[in-house]
């Protein structure tokens, strides 16, 4: 095949990898479908390092500073983006273009290596890659920038050109600090298999010496629990960094029993199967790829060895590398092709099994579909203010991310200083999505809030806002299973006759029967001029869903005629069982009966004009 062709087909394909996959990753965003971890986290991260708030979040249920959780100096030099255009956007269409410019180097060397014609089929093949496709269907990661630094120092070693492989090596340390031990491995194949002693021993020493300070010593010092989370929590070797590493020492023989498991074999099967095996044929540039996946392996927590995930990200490069090394020992004018056919062939049934993008099988078009629901909350989260303190559901916190504090629901350490929830019961639940009661049960609390009141529900989306207004006292218990506590009452001076009217209920038995409220508002002759009808918590929380104990509050929007001309309303509030409907008796606290209804207040009103 001509160069130019092979080039133009190369960069062609690099080219509608990014533009693809950045479109869409914009439409994955824009119908509702990124989340709190970690786009809105990113986002949140840069966008405050773009007003000078060093690594501020309040995203990270446990830090308060993004160096808590990692060291990732290199989003500092992300923040002029967001002086330019502040959006998710950015950090979306960053993901593809990392790994398209981190293909660069890889045709160059296969072009080197093969021949135009066999770089462009690994070209092909890289694209096709599902661990490359999951990296960049999923939501905003940094270490997915490392790729193209490792994979420009790895082509530049591979070259012998110590001072273009030290331009990219170096800078890649600030990306994570797991990037260390790459950078440290790199150093371990410059000093054993180029034979450069110093330059290799120095880049290993530095690579270890930069993962075990950042790791030792920096993140510790930016958050509480006074250790680096993921070796201290996740692994399932040993519940601490010394346990691990005695448990690898003396018991070695655990290391088999613990990466041995059908999951994990599995996971290194997703990474060598679409390459064909090809990389084992080069053992030497395999061995970069070990820190990534020795890491992953060790640990317990199973999204680490998920090809869905993020982490393979910096290990795509070296595996490239590893299957051109692979494809040139072939040798024979016969076996060389054939690899590269079955290269291809491997790659592509691999994307059309496994991976989500186009064309796939496991593509999924809702997921990219602005629906009119999605569009609704939209339109409710543009009546937030900016500055304003929020709490959102993971699926919606990426569109509110850009402020000094949000946080996913439930996971707040305090409702002080917070001034809109929004919720979205019918949608991803994450992190209760394992437990509708655990879900149910944080709503009704947040529900119950005395400082918050729902002001708005569109197409399932509840938006509550902070309120000061006092709760007026008026008790009543509704058939001996519920207990209504009190009311608030206001009206829209911007549109005359219309009130909203929060009740603050309480179970005090558990109840088997789902029951819906009535409001009606009646003039002094007991004319009924509006009414409103409904579950009391709205259809999310039935009665039979209440929990004992909980005091609830609940608010209902009603409208008085334009013709009323009294000035003074009556309302009246109870319960009915919607399939008979019969109402529950009430009485007082003491016991008195009340008949089947509460008056809740006579006010003097200004009519609708």
């Amino acid at each position: 095949m001509p160069r130019r062709s092979a080039a133009i087909g190369a960069y062609g394909a690099l080219a509608l990898f990014t533009i693809t996959f950045t479109t869409l990753g914009i439409l994955r965003h824009e119908a509702l479908n990124s989340h709190s971890y970690d786009l809105a986290i990113y986002d949140q991260v840069i966008w405050n390092l773009s007003r000078g708030h060093w690594f501020e979040t309040s995203l990270e249920y446990y830090f308060y500073n993004f160096l808590g959780d990692h060291l990732s100096l290199g989003l500092t030099l992300l923040s002029p983006l967001y002086w330019i255009y502040s959006s998710p956007w950015v950090l979306i269409a960053l993901q593809p273009l990392a790994m398209a410019l981190a293909g660069v180097p890889v045709y160059w060397w296969a072009k080197q290596s093969l021949g135009p014609g066999a770089a462009l089929a690994v070209i092909v093949s890289y694209v096709l890659f599902t661990p490359t496709i999951y990296v960049i269907a999923i939501d905003f990661h940094d270490i997915v920038l490392a790729a193209p630094l490792l994979s420009f120092a790895t082509y530049f070693m591979l070259k012998n050109d110590i001072w273009r492989f030290s331009l990219f090596a170096f800078p890649a340390l600030l990306v994570k600090e797991e990037v260390g031990l790459l950078v440290c491995v790199l150093g371990l194949y410059w000093l054993l298999g180029r034979r450069q002693y110093v330059l290799g021993a120095g880049t290993a020493v530095l690579g270890l010496a930069w993962a075990v300070i950042a790791i030792k010593l920096i993140i510790p010092s930016f958050n509480a629990e006074g250790q680096y989370y993921y070796l201290g929590r996740d692994t399932s070797m040993g519940g601490s960094q010394e346990q691990f590493l005695m448990n690898l020492l003396l018991n070695p023989s655990s290391i088999f029993t613990q990466v041995v498991t059908p999951e994990k074999t599995r996971y290194i099967l997703h990474l060598l199967t679409p390459l064909a095996f090809i990389p084992l044929l080069a053992p030497g540039l395999v061995t970069l790829v070990l820190p990534t996946l020795g890491y992953l392996l060790l640990r317990g927590e199973s999204p680490q060895f998920l090809i869905i995930t993020q982490y393979a990200a910096p290990i795509v490069p070296f595996l490239f590398y590893a299957t051109i090394r692979g494809l040139s020992r072939a040798g024979s004018r016969v076996w060389a092709p054939a690899l590269s056919v079955a290269l291809l062939t491997a790659s592509a049934v691999g994307y059309y099994y496994q991976s989500p993008g186009p064309l796939s099988q496991g593509f999924t078009p809702q997921r990219y579909t602005i629906t009119a629901r999605a569009q609704a909350a939209k339109d409710l989260m543009a009546t937030i203010p900016p500055d304003a303190g929020v709490v959102a559901q993971s699926d919606l916190v990426p569109h509110l991310s850009r402020r000094q504090r949000v946080h996913m629901f439930p996971e707040v350490p305090t409702y002080d200083g917070i001034d809109y929830i929004l919720l979205d019961p019918l949608g991803n639940r994450y992190p209760l999505a394992h437990s509708n009661e655990s879900y149910e049960k944080a709503v009704a609390q947040v529900m119950a809030h005395p400082q918050f009141r729902q002001v708005a529900e569109r197409e399932g989306y509840l938006l509550l806002k902070r309120t000061d207004d006092a709760v007026v006292a008026r008790t009543a218990v509704l058939d001996g299973k519920v207990r209504l506590h009190g009311y608030t009452l206001q009206t829209d001076a911007s549109v005359p006759g219309r009130l909203a009217l929060s009740l603050v209920w309480e179970a005090i038995a558990p109840m088997t029967d789902d029951y819906s409220l009535f409001v009606h508002v009646a003039d002094e002759q007991g004319r009924r001029l509006a009414q409103w009808d409904g579950p009391p918590l709205g259809s999310h929380l039935p009665t039979s869903k209440w929990q004992t104990g909980l005091r609830q509050r609940g608010t209902y929007a009603l409208s008085i005629p334009a013709d009323a001309v009294t000035r003074r309303y009556q309302l009246q509030v109870g319960l009915y069982d919607w399939k008979t409907l019969e109402r529950l008796p009430v009485s007082d606290p003491t016991g008195n009966s009340q008949d089947n209804s509460v008056l809740i207040v006579a006010a003097a009103m200004e009519p609708s004009s």
